[in-house]
């Protein structure tokens, strides 16, 4: 696999179905939480200005073994007045490593952030901030992996 390609983005807005989790039960609830942000239509409650599929991970305990907020969403313009339920998140402007993933889903998700995790364990030139992290899925076979690091001294 190739190595993540690093880019600046400038802050914006997403609004989704928070869950709160950990990694040691996100293979239970995450796909559940994903189901429910489709089935009961949250997806369509969102004021969007792109149709862009988000998932975004805010609000780290720690590290990744610590508790996060997953929330599925689109970007937004919109921070009031959401539709019950959903919150909106404001991602900063940041920088990230992108890890791209292609294949069956869910299964590339869980692949991909496999690679991203691996990529960081002892890596002492690329460190997480655990601020804003998010997967963006360009269609149904497709994920990239946003992971927020330090920038550059």
């Amino acid at each position: 696999m190739s190595n993540p390609k690093r880019v600046r983005l400038p802050a914006f807005t997403v609004a989704g179905l928070p869950l709160r989790t950990t990694n040691e039960s996100a293979m239970v609830k995450i796909p559940k939480h994903w189901e429910r942000f489709f089935a009961e239509g949250h997806h369509e409650r969102i004021p969007k200005v792109s149709e862009k599929l988000l998932g975004v991970y805010t609000d780290y305990e720690s590290d990744h073994r610590g508790a996060y907020t997953l929330i599925p969403g689109f970007e937004t313009g919109l921070t009031d007045s959401l539709p019950d339920g959903l919150v909106a998140v404001a991602i900063p402007e940041q920088e990230y490593l992108i890890f791209h993933g292609e294949g069956k889903m869910p299964g590339i998700v869980m692949e991909t952030w496999g690679r991203a995790l691996a990529y960081f364990d002892g890596n002492e030139e690329q460190k997480r901030t655990y601020t804003t992290d998010f997967e963006l899925y360009p269609n149904e076979n497709e994920v990239e992996i946003y992971i927020a690091v330090l920038g550059d001294e």
